[in-house]
């Protein structure tokens, strides 16, 4: 493998990220996405950025849309400066905003707006389908939640993830994650596991944009209104404010917000 002459790490709320500047064949992604990972285990996943400065475009290795990248992409773009750019990124159909203000950074989720893109199974268990991937979402009073989070064990918990996904024949998808949710003294707190097929990746993820996304359509569906600064623990200790508009039985926007943080620049 060549020595990476231009990665960026970041820290989205969790969920490490590397952004990679060099000139990457797109057939190379898996195997540079590998190399990293490799390289820097605390690495949960990989973007490739392409057309580096007027109209950045931002890949992810198995080509899924991913909210944490597209918050951290934006937030090098700006030198976590505040302002507001324009990034395309996978599993995404139009440029998404990314806001920078104060450390934070917030940007737009692609969702379907037809109000049955999130279906519900029974009263705790739904399916949420966004642009570039889809999520299983289990409420705090799902049985099949309260299984996952019982155990500290993360094989364990990974497991059960992954026949959850079967169940649902999500494995074939591009991208499909089991979001399990808890509530600790009227803290609301995510347990994500997301697999990516076209990389064959299986994590148990310390944070997940779109996965909070999914939990707020899931409250604004239930709710038949809109949802407002529902603040999401993820796994790394850190939150995740999910705005979702919602409007006579369809979706209108979603966003995501939380810090970003740069801890490393330079050469793999």
């Amino acid at each position: 493998m060549t020595r990476l002459k231009q990665v960026v790490v970041t820290r989205p709320g969790g969920n490490d990220t590397a952004l990679v500047f060099d000139a990457i064949d797109a057939r190379d992604y898996k195997e540079v996405n590998s190399y990293i990972q490799s390289k820097k285990p605390e690495i949960e996943q990989v973007m490739f950025v392409k057309d580096y400065g007027a109209s950045p475009k931002g890949m992810m290795a198995g080509g899924e849309f991913c909210g944490n990248a597209t918050r951290s992409l934006g937030y090098y773009l700006l030198k976590g400066k505040n302002g507001t750019i324009d990034v395309s990124v996978s599993g995404a159909k139009a440029p998404l905003s990314v806001t920078v203000k104060d450390k934070s950074a917030r940007t737009q989720i692609p969702i379907i707006n037809d109000g049955g893109s999130v279906i519900f199974l029974n009263d705790t268990d739904s399916l949420v389908r966004l642009e570039g991937i889809t999520h299983l979402v289990l409420e705090p009073g799902s049985e099949d939640a309260r299984k996952i989070t019982a155990t500290f064990e993360v094989e364990k918990q990974k497991l059960m993830a992954r026949r959850l996904l079967e169940k649902h024949d999500l494995m074939e998808q591009p991208a499909a994650g089991v979001m399990a949710l808890s509530r600790h003294q009227d803290v609301l707190k995510l347990l994500p596991y997301v697999y990516v097929k076209a990389v064959d990746t299986f994590y148990a993820e310390t944070a997940c944009g779109s996965g909070s996304v999914a939990v707020g359509l899931v409250l604004a569906k239930k709710r038949g209104s809109s949802v407002h600064d529902i603040e999401i623990q993820q796994p790394s200790g850190q939150f995740l404010t999910v705005n979702v508009d919602y409007k006579d039985g369809s979706f209108e926007t979603a966003s995501i917000e939380g810090k970003v943080e740069i801890l490393y620049e330079g050469p793999v």
